[in-house]
């Protein structure tokens, strides 16, 4: 009996992991873009200025918060600012290096700072909550579920762990995706370990890893769902350390991924990494399941391929341009069946 479960488990796996490997022949409907809005930098009271855009994510009302650099900052619907926040330093509620930040169903800011080693809460109105500590580590991403519970991705870890939860009180309860600790440069370990991730709509979390095309998918019940991959229309450049003067190491490569996100139908959009057109960025949308449904451009054309992007909960996409003349522009998406 246990032999054919597990001869029964052992199909079901391959039966999902074959469908997630789809050819370009499965795609089920073309996206087409509509520009809605560009958040850009104004010289209005009060002004708007971008230096370099990290990251963005809105509430329920479709209010859009921006980490830019250093500063936190809030803009309505319509693009129009309502405040900022600035403060540096090391005292409650004040940055050093803030990376990375997610919105809750509530309204609650929650603010990565790599520095400090904390994550920092903040009310819609970016007043100070609370902020907790992450230990002896650098988180470079956070997301947060339905429940306020925290996800954080760290840098510089050795731990072999690559994500970490956290319950709404910032008690670490569970760690996991194991990542390559047996690479020796430890700039070269974390590049490989490089990831982004997105939690959809039902909680699910989904990791992409950068310098390879490889999703997995968990979900908070039941752990680990499935993975899948997506061939390469070309031969990537392999990551390795280069060193460009005699006191200086970084990592050269071809990014295969940059950007994950999910819509209200938990459909999963991957921003490739290294598509450059005059199109803006290559996007993947994926099936719950990992069927690939759809690829189109991002619509932006940038100096550099460097873009995130980021879904609602109205189905608008976002597309950052984050560095030279950084803007953000809101795009309604129409499915056309093909």
């Amino acid at each position: 009996m246990k032999r054919n479960l597990l001869t029964a488990l052992s199909f079901i796996t391959l039966f999902f992991l074959s469908r997630c490997s789809p050819s370009e022949t499965d795609l089920g409907f073309k996206v087409k873009l509509e520009k809605e809005l560009i958040i850009q930098e104004k010289d209005e009271t009060p002004a708007i200025f971008f230096s370099y855009i990290r990251h963005i994510s809105t509430d329920l009302a479709g209010n859009i918060y921006v980490l830019d650099q250093e500063k936190l900052m809030k803009f309505d619907t319509a693009g129009k600012l309502l405040w900022e926040n600035d403060r540096h330093g090391q005292g409650p509620g004040e940055f050093s290096r803030i990376v990375d930040l997610d919105v809750s169903r509530t309204g609650k800011i929650f603010v990565a700072d790599q520095n400090k080693m904390k994550v920092i809460i903040f009310s819609s109105a970016g007043q100070y909550i609370d902020e907790f500590s992450t230990g002896h580590v650098s988180p470079i991403e956070i997301e947060v579920d339905s429940k306020e519970d925290i996800y954080l991705a760290y840098i510089g870890s050795d731990d072999e762990f690559l994500l970490h939860k956290y319950n709404s009180s910032g008690e670490l309860v569970d760690s996991f995706i194991r990542g390559d600790s047996a690479e020796k440069i430890p700039l070269l370990r974390n590049a490989k370990n490089g990831i982004t991730f997105c939690v959809d709509r039902k909680d699910n979390i989904i990791i992409s890893f950068i310098y390879e095309y490889k999703i997995l998918k968990y979900s908070p019940e039941c752990g680990f769902v499935g993975s899948w991959t997506r061939d390469l229309p070309y031969k990537p450049r392999e990551i390795e350390v280069v060193r460009p003067q005699p006191n200086m190491m970084k990592i050269e490569g071809d990014r295969i991924t940059q950007g994950i996100t999910a819509d209200n139908q938990d459909n999963i959009y991957v921003l490739w990494g290294c598509k450059k057109t005059d199109q803006g960025v290559l996007i993947d949308v994926f099936s719950p399941r990992g069927k690939l449904l759809s690829s189109f451009y991002s619509s932006i054309d940038t100096p550099y391929d460097l873009q995130n992007i980021y879904i609602d909960y109205q189905d608008r996409l976002y597309v950052v341009d984050p560095i030279e003349d950084p803007k953000i522009y809101r795009l309604r998406m129409e499915k056309v069946e093909e």
